[in-house]
């Protein structure tokens, strides 16, 4: 909120402009600011998209439902699930 508050207060003091748009080089700063551009109407990535970019996860599972070619892969929740795991994607795995 107060990342917002700042942003939105530009140009209020003759000096600068409003915001045209919000970039960052930070990875982990990835997910506020598309946050960010999507509450002030600028430009960016959807927060729903850059969650699921930065799940693997997620990430194949929409890979696989738009049809594209993903690695085998179980997310693993609980230890009673690493031998279907293992059964299902093989042995190495990561």
């Amino acid at each position: 909120e107060q990342a917002l508050a700042h942003i939105q207060s530009l140009g209020d003091d003759g000096r600068t402009g409003a915001a045209d748009g919000i970039a960052t080089f930070v990875e982990l700063s990835v997910p506020l600011v598309a946050r960010l551009c999507e509450r002030l109407g600028l430009p960016g990535h959807r927060p729903a998209a850059v969650d699921s970019a930065r799940n693997k996860h997620a990430t194949r599972a929409a890979l696989k439902a738009a049809g594209l070619p993903t690695p085998k892969n179980y997310l693993i929740k609980t230890t009673a699930e690493v031998v279907e795991a293992g059964e299902r994607v093989g042995f190495p795995a990561v």
